[in-house]
């Protein structure tokens, strides 16, 4: 008997696919079966999945002649004979239990659906792996390993789950509700409508506190590095939307999943078009905004849902685009300075070791800015950390720093003690003129 069928699409993915094939083979769940779906791969892919499926009988390779990623799940969905289906994106790979975690636990519980939790990753520019944990449900610890309801999801406003390859679906389930993906082209953002349907028909659910798939940032093709994102999410939601069988209590989760997908897509587009919109982009927008200011109006979008730090910005920008752009080019007005800055100097001291110094660390080091090579150095006030690299970035304390570094330009990266240390560096003699602060967010109030 198959357990879980794993479904793979992929396209051009030459550079990860071993990786990601690998991690399922060598699965200890092994009543599993491989649906490798290929959309017309150039670049060795589809060679490479024929290598394997000749070492290994329970990989099935099927070719789309459509580039539509929601196409090949579906052909995936349709050749599956497991009890429960899984879908692995070709970039990314999954520790090697992780399937015969989830389906026992959704065996033993007689689940529609589990999820775990996930780890996100990049690989640093000195080749180091960086992983960080994402919990959904950190805010409501609680429920973890509890048998939820559709009813009980839809009022977790603040659990934002709407990728599905993090768990395992019941075949049975998904084929008795007809619940496939939309067939749009491309590989963008078909997982929201379907993770949507899926949760309007759910009666029992569950989700797990470990952590088995990895997922990766740093692909510049990967659908969520996209320009063309709020196109894509107005796609899902409008095809979602057209749908006659909406529960009345589940239409605000799709509201508050819409201004979560509107203000993070303009966020992330914005940056690259020199915080212009387009007109593509800007008709989205005026479609998002049209029907969450009605949700407003009527009750259904309210700020007890996700608290100040969403409920601002998503005010900001439905009053108006220009302005949310004008506080976004701040931000990119910023960074771009700081890179300057640090390009002509080619050297730069960050005060700030912690998760906002290392993300900017991240940047400078990637982007090799301006084709110059940046020397890095921390200056921080915790002493636990002296002395110690971060990424190969020595930590010193702050003074010491200044007392070997007069002359160097200084960037606060700290944002609860940033006024804490530009006091300690005038102390100690730097200048107002090289200090700098990094601020990666935007104002909102």
């Amino acid at each position: 008997m198959i357990k879980v069928s794993v479904i793979l699409p992929s396209l051009n993915v030459a550079k990860y696919v071993r990786e990601c094939i690998e991690s399922v083979i060598n699965q200890t769940l092994r009543e599993i079966e491989i649906i490798c779906v290929d959309a017309g791969s150039d670049d060795g892919t589809r060679e490479i999945l024929q290598e394997y499926a000749q070492k290994d009988d329970r990989i099935l390779i099927i070719d789309s002649n459509i580039k539509s990623y929601g196409l090949q799940v579906n052909m995936g969905i349709k050749a599956a004979k497991g009890e429960y289906i899984a879908i692995l994106e070709t970039d990314d790979y999954v520790l090697n239990d992780m399937y015969e975690k989830l389906f026992n636990v959704a065996q033993k519980h007689k689940l529609d659906y589990v999820m775990a939790d996930y780890m996100a990753f990049y690989d640093d520019i000195d080749g180091e792996r960086k992983f960080f944990k994402v919990q959904n449900f950190s805010s409501v610890p609680e429920l973890y390993h509890e048998v939820l309801s559709m009813e009980a999801h839809a009022r977790l406003y603040s659990i934002d789950d709407t990728t599905l390859w993090r768990g395992v679906f019941s075949r049975k389930f998904l084929l008795s509700n007809d619940i496939r993906l939309n067939e749009t082209p491309g590989a963008a953002y078909q997982d929201i409508c379907f993770m949507h349907r899926v949760r309007m028909k759910v009666k029992r659910i569950m989700y797990i506190n470990e952590f088995g798939y990895c997922y990766r940032t740093d692909r510049a093709e990967s659908s969520t590095n996209s320009i063309k994102g709020l196109q894509y999410a107005k796609y899902e939601y409008q095809y979602l939307l057209e749908q006659d069988c909406i529960p009345e209590i589940y239409k605000s989760k799709i509201y508050y999943t819409m201004s979560l997908s509107l203000v993070s897509e303009s966020r992330n587009i914005l940056p690259r078009t020199g915080n212009v919109w387009c007109t593509a982009d800007l008709e989205c927008y005026e479609w998002f905004r049209d029907i969450l200011l009605k949700a407003i109006k009527d009750g259904q979008l309210v700020e007890s849902m996700g608290g100040e730090s969403w409920w601002k910005p998503l005010l900001v920008l439905l009053a108006s685009s220009e302005d949310f752009a004008d506080r976004l080019k701040a931000v990119s007005d910023n960074l771009e300075r700081i890179k300057r800055i640090a390009s002509d100097a080619g050297f730069i001291i960050i005060c700030g070791a912690g998760i906002r110094g290392q993300g900017l660390a991240r940047i400078l080091k990637k982007e090799i800015i301006y084709g110059s090579k940046i020397d890095i150095l921390y200056a921080d006030n915790d002493s636990k950390i002296w002395n110690s690299c971060i990424s190969g970035i020595k930590v010193l304390p702050i003074e010491l720093c200044v007392e070997q570094h007069p002359d160097a330009f200084f960037v606060i990266a700290n944002k609860m003690h940033h006024m804490q240390i530009r006091n300690q560096l005038l102390s100690k003699g730097i200048s107002e003129e090289r200090i700098y602060e990094y601020r990666p967010t935007a104002k909102w109030k």
